[in-house]
């Protein structure tokens, strides 16, 4: 299952600062020009490409901040078994994996050490969904988000979601702490809140969060398990308190 996560509208200054490379790994040289190609000529992308581990991690060690993402071959001549992954994502660059087999196995391992995705190319519709992502992982670049749930767990694993996408997350525990990381932190355009939870719930949250150009966007997150007690959060109600998306 693909887990789509929307980009915030990303001011001029930031644009800028996510036009970078991307570093392309591939065994199969005729792919890798095609893949290239197309994301220059449709996105404007330049990268670098390596066909090895060796070389890629030669490109990793001089600049890794020039990539803002790799897209990965499993099957390097030095690295068979897609060793070359955990040393990309301990630079924290995101990694899309692309390959012309899926092996859900595989899958499962790559999703557990935090990639972003995992792209089998066998149609053109593939090589399309495979622009969307990147495209999508350019346009993060600064967007800041807030999660405000008394589950630490909860927000410890949408935290590590965002990550993959280029999102960076602050968390807070309560509504009072949301306030004030929201003073702190102009730059949070995306907040998503819990319904229930002690100090200030995320209605009132909601309520008070100042909606101005810096904090663009409120969504709104309800557990489904406490429905009913304190009455129903009903689309109305979202309406007037400006909330754009309420998830059930």
């Amino acid at each position: 299952m693909r887990l789509t996560v929307l980009s915030a509208p990303t001011p001029r200054a930031m644009r800028k600062q996510s036009c970078k490379k991307f570093l392309s790994l591939k065994t199969a040289e005729q792919t890798a020009r095609f893949m290239a190609h197309n994301l220059k000529e449709q996105l404007g992308l330049a990268h670098d490409c390596a066909e090895n581990r060796k070389t890629a991690l030669t490109l990793l060690d001089t600049d890794a901040s020039q990539y803002f993402l790799a897209l990965c071959d499993l099957n390097l001549p030095d690295a068979p078994n897609g060793e070359i992954v955990s040393e990309i994502l301990a630079r924290n660059i995101p990694v899309v994996v692309v390959s012309a087999n899926f092996d859900e196995d595989i899958y499962k391992r790559l999703m557990l050490q935090g990639v972003t995705d995992y792209i089998v190319k066998r149609t053109p519709d593939d090589m399309m969904y495979l622009m969307r992502v990147v495209r999508r992982l350019r346009a993060n670049s600064g967007v800041e988000a807030l999660i405000v749930d008394d589950s630490n767990l909860w927000c410890m694993q949408v935290s590590e979601l965002l990550k993959r996408q280029r999102i960076m997350a602050y968390t807070a525990n309560n509504g009072i702490q949301a306030m004030r990381l929201l003073r702190e932190h102009p730059g949070i355009r995306i907040v998503l809140a819990d319904h229930y939870m002690p100090g200030m719930d995320g209605i009132e949250l909601t309520g008070r969060h100042p909606q101005n150009p810096h904090h663009g966007r409120a969504v709104h997150h309800r557990h489904f398990r406490g429905y009913g007690r304190g009455g129903a959060l009903s689309p109305l109600r979202c309406q007037r308190l400006r909330v754009q998306d309420l998830l059930v």
